[in-house]
């Protein structure tokens, strides 16, 4: 028994990293991530003042976007044996190639319904997991009614990373209103980082505004998606995260057989030799 709590426990703390902003649960919204803060002078659409071109919303990016609601479940870490109630969250989402949704893992872990809502449609349409990543914090969705597809096209990825100031736009669904919001920024850096143990990957840091709900949608340059926002850094304004295309694509291609095998990884520690003993 004590050992398959402890297993549930890391799975859990898996899914739900320090800085994850949580998918917003229905009523008054509360943290589901551990410390987890929101910037408080930060407002829904922020507009970062950048250098060069000043980018706009695109109405078929934003055709692309959808809502995603999940009524998560999550394990009982006293009693593994039953469930938490359930709590509906929501979360972002957009649309890939092969007729698919992609959105973040911590958006639909432990959910027993999910369902997704089109940009300024009222009906929600019923959908299945097809693959996840919680280490990575990616999952791919499949819709029951395949034919949402002919009106909501693919958004097209990246090819290469961005570059540093590059303009960007985060398209998805946070806190403070029901309507698609698009804020702006600049991409800071581009880091090889730990994601959740032991998944390690590229992250890009972006200045625009990455709240909760915003999880799973898409950050825009030049019309095309160079990721996928995922988290923010608590206590901190905006500093944003998001998942690089090369993530993603690693992602679907492990997918493609019908399950996820990991990301692989190479693990090396070293040391100085300046003691002479450990040279001899």
């Amino acid at each position: 028994m004590e050992k398959l709590i402890c297993s549930l426990f890391v799975f859990v703390l898996t899914i739900a990293s320090a800085d994850q902003p949580a998918p917003v649960t229905s009523g008054t919204p509360t943290n589901q991530t551990l410390q987890l803060s929101l910037p408080a002078a930060t407002p829904e659409n922020t507009t970062s003042e950048v250098s060069g071109s000043k980018p706009t919303p695109s109405s078929a990016v934003e055709n692309s976007v959808v809502k995603v609601f999940s009524a998560m479940r999550a394990p009982d870490l006293y009693k593994p044996w039953a469930k938490q109630a359930s709590t509906e969250v929501t979360g972002s989402g957009v649309v890939i190639e092969g007729k698919r949704i992609l959105t973040n893992a911590h958006v639909v872990a432990f959910s027993s319904e999910i369902q997704v809502q089109a940009n300024q449609a009222g009906d929600k349409m019923s959908a299945t997991l097809e693959g996840m990543a919680p280490g990575i914090d990616l999952a791919v969705l499949k819709l029951e009614d395949a034919k949402f597809f002919d009106t909501h096209r693919p958004l097209p990825r990246a090819t290469k990373l961005p570059d540093i100031k590059d303009a960007v736009m985060v398209y998805g669904y946070p806190i403070g209103g029901t309507s698609l919001s698009v804020t702006k920024g600049i991409v800071s850096r581009v880091e090889f980082v730990p994601y959740s143990f032991p998944t390690f990957g590229l992250r890009i840091q972006l200045d625009a505004a990455i709240n909760p709900g915003n999880s799973g949608g898409p950050a825009i340059v030049d019309e095309k998606m160079i990721g996928l926002a995922f988290s923010h850094l608590g206590g901190a304004e905006n500093i944003g995260y998001v998942i690089p295309c090369e993530e993603i694509d690693l992602f679907l291609h492990a997918i493609a057989d019908g399950k996820y095998d990991g990301k692989p990884g190479f693990y090396e520690q070293w040391q100085t030799l300046e003691n002479p003993a450990l040279r001899s």
